[in-house]
């Protein structure tokens, strides 16, 4: 909760910065043909998530929400490389990085389970790779959001 709450004027302004920077790219992307459906972060060149939903509107129902943790880890590991005195990460993470989570997660099997509050779930799990996928009911194949991240 502290990173969360950082108030420090260095802190806020380098929020600031990187969430204009991602907004600015996302209000370009939202208002071309194929609108934004998701996306993928990485920290410090490591892809963290990817996170996909089946249409523009609910993307943009957690949008702001899944902006605020990237400029969060972002903030975290720019305010740790400085701590450390090494430099700011700055290259972007290997498209093929995105590619082998995804892929590989569609490999595991997994199976659907309805939850107490009504969800249908899939997880599904490697030493390598998680994936969780959210349906609307127990017949759909396809999930209405899934997210993707490297197991640790």
């Amino acid at each position: 909760m502290a990173a969360v709450e950082d108030t420090s004027v260095k802190s806020k302004t380098r929020r600031a910065r990187i969430s204009r920077a991602v907004s600015n790219r996302f209000a370009k992307l939202a208002a071309g043909k194929n609108k934004p459906v998701g996306l993928a972060y990485a920290v410090d060149g490591e892809v963290r998530e990817v996170r996909s939903f089946t249409h523009p509107k609910i993307f943009d129902r957690f949008r702001d929400t899944l902006l605020t943790t990237v400029v969060i880890e972002a903030d975290l590991a720019q305010s740790e490389a400085e701590a450390l005195k090494r430099p700011v990460h700055t290259k972007p993470a290997k498209a093929e990085k995105v590619a082998e989570l995804v892929f590989g997660a569609n490999k595991i099997k997994g199976k659907k389970v309805k939850t107490k509050a009504g969800n249908v779930n899939r997880t599904r799990k490697s030493e390598k790779v998680m994936n969780a996928d959210c349906f609307e009911d127990e017949i759909s194949d396809d999930p209405v959001t899934s997210s993707y991240m490297f197991a640790k």
